[in-house]
């Protein structure tokens, strides 16, 4: 029955948009996998977001690098803490601007988006 319903799931969704923001390299890593995985069963879904290289190989489009979230330790997060919320402004712009059909943060916590 599952099959039945992803095939039928498959081909009432053309079109989905789907937007990921991943916070650091695990969340890369799953990132990927994940889109590799949706396409296959959503081959018309767009996917774009926050990105690294396995995101980006499985077929998401980056609109800004996993680099501009990845930082440690508090000493690392004060002075990156001015681009980290132009970046999330610009997400909050450009999700509400959008309206992506699913919003999935992997491996962060940057508020509501």
């Amino acid at each position: 029955a599952f099959a039945l319903d992803a095939a039928a799931a498959t081909n009432t969704m053309p079109g989905l948009k789907i937007a990921l923001v991943a916070g650091e390299m695990s969340g890369d890593l799953l990132g990927g996998a994940l889109v590799a995985a949706l396409r296959a069963r959503l081959p018309t879904a767009q996917f774009y977001g926050v990105t690294g290289a396995q995101m980006e190989a499985a077929g998401c489009t980056s609109i800004a690098s996993i680099d501009a979230l990845s930082v440690m330790g508090i000493a690392e997060v004060i002075p990156a803490l001015p681009r980290i919320l132009r970046l999330r402004r610009m997400l909050l712009a450009r999700f509400s601007a959008e309206a992506p059909d699913i919003r999935m943060m992997n491996s962060i916590l940057i508020g509501p988006l």
